[in-house]
């Protein structure tokens, strides 16, 4: 019931400025054709997923100017067969120096495309995080890797979310902070909250949310149609 109240207030009320608008990650997302970021600064989400072995999901930011922050933030949704799953988060691009983030430069080697010019920066902390709740969709995801820093050079950037250890799943990419919802990205709220749900495996909660929704619709309707025709009636 605390669920489907939610919902229905959602419905009512703008969504708040905490929100990461999701990216389209249709496209192979590899260094030849990366997922396309235009505005880094402002808030995005990437639902996606590793296929396992040497895959490499790169994210191209295209338009970076020396100075701009660059924030990411990697996470992979509370699902059991995840909690031993640590995807690392690399940023390559000009300017950078060399942090490998204590994987072995030959590992690098053999996961990333790290052009002439090119640093990068690796993120691939172990460490368990508290549980973060994304309270708009009604997830929750384990904190995996965070990388924040001032670009060096104006140039395009590349983050790229690969795993060590040759595993294959689900990660939530999330980058930048500046939020900037448009009246037709409400309208597509309730889209996002069902795929959102669906990419965290929450199948049965959504089916008996969107049950009770559509059942409380019906019989809304029903009502009134009634409330008319006694009022006809009489």
């Amino acid at each position: 019931m605390k669920t489907l109240l939610f919902i229905l207030a959602l419905s009512c009320w703008p969504l708040p400025a905490v929100a990461h608008k999701p990216l389209d990650t249709a496209q192979p997302a590899t260094r030849e054709q990366p997922v396309v970021i235009r505005a880094h600064q402002k808030s995005w989400a990437a639902y996606n997923r590793l296929a396992g072995g040497k895959d490499v999901d790169y994210y191209l930011l295209a338009d970076v100017q020396n100075g701009d922050p660059i924030d990411a933030t990697l996470l992979v949704p509370v699902i059991d067969r995840l909690a031993g799953f640590y995807p690392a988060l690399a940023l390559l691009g000009p300017g950078l120096p060399v942090v490998t983030g204590g994987l072995a430069e030959e590992t690098l080697a053999s996961f990333l495309q790290i052009a002439p010019g090119e640093g990068v920066v690796v993120k691939n902390s172990q460490e368990k995080a508290d549980t973060f709740f994304e309270p708009f969709t009604q997830t929750k995801y384990w904190p995996r890797q965070k990388l924040y820093l001032t670009a060096p050079a104006g140039g395009q950037y590349y983050l790229a979310v690969f795993a060590p250890g040759g595993e294959g799943d689900k990660y939530v990419l999330a980058i930048g902070q500046k939020e900037s919802w448009k009246v037709k990205d409400f309208l597509q709220f309730p889209k996002l909250w069902w795929q959102v749900r669906m990419f965290a495996e929450k199948e049965r909660s959504t089916y008996i949310v969107v049950g009770f929704l559509a059942f409380a619709f019906f019989l809304l309707i029903a009502l009134l149609i009634r409330g008319y025709r006694q009022k006809s009636g009489s």
